[in-house]
């Protein structure tokens, strides 16, 4: 079994890590270093360097930078390609989902924390590198694609809670607070977890007060975990003085165990080298497509401003014999960007 099995971030965990992730906001991306498949590690510098690590089902800052590792991923290559040098405008959660939006100019890097996990990095919308390519039912993860996020009421700003005939516990767990924390507003409201009726105006009350509580702890479980708060039977949590760091206190010797454990498996290293292959095979997918998607665009440039390049290539070939082809050329400005007088060659920005 997986060390790191079950373990889940909810909206509130989410929104307190993009509330400490702040303090990069017009910092710059400085290199990106892929680990595993789903462990990467973005190095920021603003006045000094930071690091933030990316997981399935987490993302947080973190002290520890491991060693490079020796060869570059295709996909940690079309984000370096992409997105090294740029500046963070913006770090935001998507409403109250597990998914944290990192805008840098006309990029986005969207950060999926749920389900199988995804990194997606979109250009004025539009996918151009994601670690996986998923179908939902109500939207598609896909190069090419304009990215949609998932589309439900936020947790953040609820003022009305439909309880139906689902237990009580059940509907708070699925508006954004996780099982957990769900049972713990069940008891801070004195309800059963099981109920199936409660006070929809109270719940709303608490859920508001437990959106605002952040006193980071870390229980000594078996494997341990963090929340963000102490719950109402938890004696023995240690605090510490951030979300990111309670994280950072477990989460990255559990993912070297893993990692060293799974390494030293004849069966998960032939699994390891199969992925490793349909890896490499997305990945060749992904930057066919890219190849694809570039070519389509430039087709639909070329068709919009058909006239102004017709009529281009109707001078260059009219005076393509002239010794002064290339200052008669030249006049076709700001059309040209760049002409190659020997190859009779234009360079052209649509």
């Amino acid at each position: 079994m997986s060390l790191l099995a079950g373990f889940d971030l909810n909206a509130l965990e989410v929104r307190q890590l993009v509330a400490e992730l702040q303090t990069l906001v017009h910092g710059y991306i400085d290199n990106i270093y892929q680990y595993a498949q789903q462990d990467i590690l973005f190095q920021l510098r603003k006045g000094k360097k930071h690091y933030v690590r990316v997981i399935a089902h987490a993302a947080w800052l973190t002290q520890l930078k491991e060693e490079a590792p020796q060869k570059i991923g295709g996909f940690c290559a079309v984000l370096r390609k992409n997105i090294n040098n740029l500046r963070i405008d913006a770090i935001e959660q998507i409403g109250s989902e597990r998914i944290i939006s990192i805008a840098l100019r006309e990029f986005v890097l969207y950060l999926e924390l749920f389900g199988k996990g995804n990194i997606i990095l979109t250009r004025r919308g539009r996918i151009v590198a994601a670690q996986f390519s998923i179908i939902f039912a109500d939207r598609e993860i896909k190069i090419g694609r304009i990215y949609h996020p998932p589309q439900r009421p936020s947790l953040f700003t609820i003022d009305t809670l439909d309880l139906g005939k689902e237990p009580v516990s059940k509907v708070l767990a699925q508006a954004g607070l996780g099982q957990a924390y769900a049972k713990e507003l069940c008891h801070e409201a004195g309800i059963a977890p099981s109920a199936l009726q409660a006070d929809a105006t109270q719940l709303i009350q608490k859920i508001q007060a437990m959106i605002q509580r952040c006193d980071p702890v870390v229980m000594p479980n078996d494997p341990p975990y963090a929340r963000l708060f102490a719950f109402h039977d938890e004696q023995k949590a240690t605090k510490y003085p951030s979300f990111s760091a309670a994280l950072d206190a477990f989460l990255p010797e559990r993912i070297v165990a893993e990692r060293k454990a799974q390494d030293e498996s004849p069966l998960l290293r032939a699994q390891q080298k199969h992925e490793r292959t349909l890896q490499l095979q997305q990945e060749h997918i992904a930057e066919l497509e890219q190849m694809e998607m570039e070519a389509r665009r430039k087709a639909e440039l070329l068709y919009e401003n058909y006239q102004k390049v017709s009529l281009l290539l109707a001078e260059m070939q009219k005076y393509h014999r002239s010794p002064h082809w290339k200052d008669i050329v030249g006049q076709a400005k700001p059309l040209i960007k760049s002409v190659d007088e020997k190859k009779k060659q234009v360079t052209i920005v649509l």
